[in-house]
């Protein structure tokens, strides 16, 4: 038996070592891929736009909402690219730490799970072979992490961007009418379909009041400054209904004027008392009994 496992151990095939040649080469002609596959979206992005133009003017609304759907997923296809080019001109210059490493470096971590978690998801084989030279690396758990963004170490923007919810129904309709705008086309949208496309995005109203109330100008003019109540319950509510979507683009946001104010504190809570005061003015107050203070001793 032991002869036998000797000889088979001869003729096993050996793991493929690691090589950072390999890997420099994959990033430096991913980079150069990724960013024809860019010029080759803004090409269909722009004949995107032509086609759902032409859509507008035949009053072929419900077709033209399927096609800026795709028009939608290019644009985020798009910024995605520029994020994976960033990333791996950041990992090229930094393959001397990766080898000299036997834990993948910190602040090596988002650019590396960056660039596997979009492996799987573009058709890219560059990517592909920088995700199996980290493998070689640093083991099987890396490529785990990465591919299921456990830690969420993986850029924000690339997983929104990238993820598979279909864009809401009012973010079409405001594409197609950037589209009617810049192709010069009369576009009326329906009176229920007006209504729900919002004006604002409550979560970029309530970003704006608040960069605006943190100004020196701001806080010195006093309590005055106040934050409208609709600003705060719309942008809770986003919080939790508009958080799937929020890889897609979204309008400018204005608060509005007429709307109920709530003051903000003109006092830190640190200077307000711990527990309640009874501030009422009929309770009576007893007084406390005197007490007897012994004389000097004779």
């Amino acid at each position: 038996e032991k002869e036998a496992t000797m000889f088979s151990s001869w003729f096993a095939p050996k793991p493929e070592p690691f090589d950072p040649n390999k890997l420099k080469v994959a990033l430096k002609s991913g980079g150069v891929r990724l960013a024809l596959r860019k010029t080759k979206n803004q090409n269909q992005i722009y004949s995107s736009k032509a086609a759902i133009a032409n859509l507008l003017r035949d009053k072929n609304q419900e077709t033209a909402l399927i096609e800026v759907e795709q028009l939608v997923r290019l644009e985020c296809l798009s910024d995605v690219i520029d994020e994976l080019i960033v990333f791996a001109e950041e990992v090229v210059a930094r393959v001397p730490m990766i080898c000299t490493n036997k834990m993948l470096p910190r602040e090596l971590r988002e650019p590396v799970y960056s660039i596997i978690y979009a492996s799987q998801r573009l058709d890219v084989k560059e990517l592909k072979e920088v995700r199996h030279q980290i493998k070689l690396k640093f083991g099987s758990e890396v490529e785990h992490e990465a591919l299921s963004n456990i830690g969420e170490c993986v850029n924000k923007k690339i997983v929104d961007k990238m993820a598979i919810e279909p864009p809401p129904r009012f973010l079409l309709l405001r594409y197609l009418r950037q589209i009617a705008k810049q192709f010069s086309i009369d576009f009326d949208l329906e009176e229920e379909e007006i209504h729900s496309v919002p004006t604002e995005d409550p979560l970029e109203a309530l970003q704006k009041r608040l960069k605006d109330l943190a100004s020196p100008s701001q806080v010195a003019s006093g309590p005055s400054d106040m934050v409208p109540v609709e600003v705060v319950t719309a942008a809770s509510i986003a919080s939790s209904s508009l958080s799937s979507h929020s890889s897609f683009p979204s309008s400018s946001s204005s608060s509005s004027s007429s709307a109920p104010v709530v003051p903000l504190p003109a006092s830190s809570s640190s200077s307000l008392p711990s527990t309640p005061v009874s501030a009422s003015p009929s309770a009576p107050v007893e007084a406390s009994p005197p007490v007897a203070v012994p004389g000097p001793s004779q």
